[in-house]
């Protein structure tokens, strides 16, 4: 298995109590072990990432070849314009959000408290978009997302402050 690159602005091993994500197992154990974790990945459907139905798999060109305006309104507002045969980001946002408003909450309780989300792309995107306060329908053009990146979001008192947005690993 490959290793997983810990950026080295995360912040300090100790801080993590809890690693969430949304299946992948394996990377999860493997996140959990570089960060220092002794207990086991915790497993949240609801963090998976948006499912494109018909267009699972598909090039974005291959999405405009096949559906030109179902795709155009997707474009314009993802937000509400659902993927055919799968979801909008409201969907998506839908069952994630409850998934982050229960850490959110779990992590109020004790300011020494962490725990590291290892969620999707648009998942990413649309709960910063949410604490950004920006128009949801710009998630996607926005708000980057790269792979392996990270954000920081703290929590006090129930308000929630972006620290850090899409740091990269070296």
């Amino acid at each position: 298995m490959a290793r997983v690159p810990i950026h080295p602005s995360l912040p300090a091993v100790g801080s993590w109590q809890r690693c969430w994500g949304s299946g992948w197992r394996k990377t999860l154990a493997e996140v959990a072990r570089a960060i220092g974790s002794d207990r086991d990945p915790e497993v949240e459907p609801g963090l998976l990432e948006i499912d494109y139905g018909a267009w699972e798999g598909l090039t974005a060109d291959e999405c405009w070849a096949r559906d030109p305006e179902l795709r155009a309104a997707w474009e314009r507002d993802p937000f509400v314009t659902r993927a055919p045969d799968g979801e909008s980001g409201s969907d998506v946002a839908a069952r994630a959000f409850p998934v982050f408003d229960r850490l959110e909450s779990w992590l109020s309780e004790d300011l020494a408290r962490g725990v590291l989300v290892v969620a999707h792309n648009h998942v990413n995107r649309l709960r910063l978009t949410a604490l950004l306060e920006w128009p949801m329908s710009g998630y996607r053009r926005r708000v980057s997302q790269d792979p392996a990146a990270y954000s920081i979001i703290g929590v006090r008192a129930g308000e929630r402050v972006v620290r850090r947005l899409n740091v990269r690993p070296r």
